[in-house]
């Protein structure tokens, strides 16, 4: 059996670690408009103070490597003046180009830029739909390979591409996605991505920032039942055929009570807005996994980041750097290219030690016998260890996602499900620690 291995490219994505996710659509500006509605009238887009370069500024504040904007969002309104149709940024009471301006920034603050590319947008349905009603599919595959070639080769080179949902595949009626990017960026990082594309991501299963603890980097693309867009499971197997690792993305404000489950901005959720703190324990549940974390950023109707999300974001930077010293992931430099201490036993051993002390006790507990595989002769690391060992064993501490002996049973995709029968502490879907 071949093992799957990771490209250059997905060494580099793995490295990189955070990323900002900006959403930016009509809805901002037309927040009464839900789908099934007809498109808000284009000269409702007014972002009159648009600094993209404010939005980089916040993003490299949070240690973010990379950046992802909405280049199309579910209205199909777009941020680049396309040259497919009319519904577009340069037709608009602001006409400048977003995307442009937005990778410009990205390049400037030293952030690797990516997008998000809706295969759906009721505009284009629109288009294609056919006097009878009857989607008209051959024409809309045509409009939405050449919008992405446009933002392929017209922004390029990007860092990653984003499809919500996942790819059609081409054999099932979808556009020929992977024979575009075989084409003109054969190494593009592709997130829902379907055979035939080199170098794909696949989805945690909910929008909360956790992985999975046990989450591998291979996976498999589902068949059974048959899937339209297609994506590889959420734990993986370190047999599994694909290298695919998981990207965990979340809003930066609440995503059960805030607007558009705070994926888009409204001037009423700045109390929704996650503090810091809470964004640094979804960096240690997403991070920490072996996952990538990729945080919604949204834009006011000003075109800037409110004062809410920029004091989390900061927070969040400095957090990562005070309490863990370098990045909870596997790369050998901090946020400005700062040397990270050695990895040796030692440092395994002082990282689970500020662990445990937070109450991150998985963590912790990998840290401790990794120091102890790294240097097994050492007592203070195999007593520290067996510590962690007994009150395992004793229930001292439960570990995430088990049945407890106190018959508390939660899982760390358990969507917002808090046991009552003991004391919980539960952090957007995930156990953390059961006391």
């Amino acid at each position: 059996m071949t093992l799957a291995k990771p490209t250059a490219e997905m060494l580099e994505w793995h490295e990189s670690e955070l990323g900002v996710f900006f959403h930016f659509d009509m809805e901002v500006f037309a927040p009464e408009w839900k789908f099934g509605d007809p498109i808000p009238d284009i000269q409702c887009w007014n972002p009159k103070k648009l600094d993209t370069d404010q939005w980089l500024r916040t993003a490299k504040a949070a240690g973010a490597r990379y950046a992802l904007l909405t280049a199309k969002h579910g209205t199909g309104f777009c941020l680049w003046p396309t040259k497919v149709h009319d519904y577009h940024v340069g037709n608009s009471a602001v006409p400048r180009d977003v995307v442009g301006e937005f990778v410009q920034s990205c390049h400037k603050y030293g952030i690797k830029p990516g997008l998000y590319y809706s295969l759906g947008g009721r505009y284009l349905s629109d288009l294609c739909t056919r006097e009878d009603g009857t989607l008209d599919r051959e024409k809309l595959n045509d409009l939405l390979l050449r919008q992405l070639e446009e933002l392929i080769t017209g922004y390029g080179p990007l860092f990653e591409i984003w499809f919500d949902g996942g790819i059609l595949r081409p054999e099932k009626g979808g556009p020929d996605i992977p024979g575009l990017l075989k084409r003109i960026a054969p190494n593009l990082i592709c997130f829902g991505g379907c055979p035939g594309i080199t170098n794909v991501l696949r989805w945690s299963g909910s929008e909360q920032g956790v992985a999975v603890p046990e989450c591998w980097s291979c996976a498999h693309y589902q068949t059974e039942p048959e899937r339209d867009n297609v994506t590889p499971d959420s734990p993986g197997d370190p047999m599994d055929p694909v290298w695919a690792p998981v990207e965990v993305d979340m809003p930066v404000r609440d995503v059960m009570y805030a607007y558009k489950g705070g994926w888009m901005y409204h001037a009423m959720d700045a109390d929704k807005t996650y503090s810091g703190e809470y964004l640094f324990q979804r960096y240690l549940t997403s991070v920490g996994r072996n996952a990538n974390l990729l945080i919604g950023c949204i834009p006011d109707t000003d075109g800037l980041i409110s004062e809410d999300q920029v004091d989390s974001f900061r927070g969040l930077g400095e957090l990562v750097n005070r309490e863990l010293g370098v990045h909870a992931g596997m790369t050998e430099t901090l946020l400005d290219g700062v040397p990270s201490p050695s990895r040796d036993a030692e440092w395994f051993f002082l990282k689970g030690s500020v662990l445990y002390k937070k109450g991150w006790l998985e963590e912790a507990y990998s840290h401790f016998a990794t120091a102890c595989r790294m240097d097994p002769s050492n007592m203070e690391y195999r007593t520290a260890l067996n510590q962690m060992n007994m009150q395992r064993q004793t229930g001292g501490y439960r570990t995430t996602g088990r049945q407890t002996a106190g018959g508390c049973t939660a899982c760390d995709m358990c969507q917002g499900l808090i046991c009552a029968d003991c004391c919980c502490e539960c952090m957007g879907g995930d156990l953390i620690r059961c006391c």
